[in-house]
């Protein structure tokens, strides 16, 4: 299963912040615009809890990633959520004054949220 997530589409709560992030310094959304996830394998950890372990792709730069997340199917929609830390600096996210990690640290959460309907 491979998932692509549209680098110009982060949100974060900040307009400023959500604004910069596809800039060079962050996400470089022109040169890579998507993030890509592969999963080679799932593993269900009890009650809706499960786990995909593949890898994750930002700006060009390929890492291992086991992603936790629940899925929950109610009728045709199924809701599926995960929460996972990313060391933003192994993807080269966060360039010349970003780097540092005084205001960014180099540990952010990324959320994802997904619905889907079954078709028909």
């Amino acid at each position: 299963m491979t998932a692509t997530f549209d680098m110009t589409s982060a949100a974060t709560g900040d307009s400023s912040r959500d604004e910069a992030l596809p800039q060079d310094e962050w996400f470089a959304a022109g040169r890579y615009p998507k993030a890509i996830f592969t999963a080679k394998s799932f593993r269900a950890l009890g009650g809706d809890r499960y786990q995909a372990v593949g890898t994750l792709t930002i700006r060009g730069v390929t890492k291992p990633l086991t992603l936790p997340f629940t899925l929950v199917i109610t009728g045709g929609v199924a809701k599926m959520n995960a929460s996972v830390g990313l060391n933003r600096l192994a993807f080269g996210v966060g360039q010349g004054e970003w780097k540092t990690t005084e205001v960014v640290p180099a540990t952010v959460t990324v959320n994802i949220s997904l619905t889907a309907r079954r078709a028909g």
